[in-house]
């Protein structure tokens, strides 16, 4: 079997953290392997990856920035607005820092503030709340009964053998 870990930095600051919540929101129409670097893709282009940094660019050239040959993402502008609004948001709700979206919620918690953010539904969020508590060791309050890895696909596949009551 091939290793199961998708491309995540640890979450050590509030730059990996918000790398971390561009992964869940980049996870769409793209091999997740190439989603979850993209958030490092994009570093590299704008220099930084904190909200604060982020919002110190005006919207449209962030979106130009985004957007440069290769894209970041295949949807471009729509994936460009997605990341600048979650830096207003992480920046107005969680003062600038993505890791106050998990600290000391439940998982149900986590799974509602991640919906706050344009382009999370509930399979995404299934997938933050696995890849957080399986591949970072996360750790939330409370059980996370309730969330089955069915909406995982490959990644519940790959991680199965290892997978513990946390997710069902």
């Amino acid at each position: 079997m091939t290793d199961s870990r998708l491309p995540i930095e640890p979450i050590t600051d509030s730059g990996s953290a918000f790398a971390f919540l561009l992964g869940v929101l980049f996870n769409q129409q793209m091999r997740a392997d190439q989603a979850w670097r993209a958030p490092h893709r994009l570093a590299e282009r704008i220099g930084d990856i904190t909200p604060a940094h982020v919002l110190t660019l005006a919207p449209d050239a962030f979106a130009a920035r985004f957007g440069e040959a290769p894209a970041i993402h295949p949807f471009r502008s729509t994936m460009a607005a997605r990341a600048y609004a979650a830096a207003e948001l992480v920046a107005a709700r969680y003062d600038g820092d993505a890791r106050r979206i998990w600290a000391g919620a439940t998982a149900d918690e986590f799974v509602r503030r991640l919906h706050e953010f344009e382009g999370v539904g509930e399979r995404k969020a299934r997938v933050a709340l696995f890849v957080a508590t399986r591949q970072l060791g996360i750790h939330l309050a409370g059980a996370a009964e309730g969330y089955s890895i069915r909406g995982c696909g490959r990644l519940a596949e790959l991680f199965h053998p290892h997978h513990e009551p946390l997710l069902t």
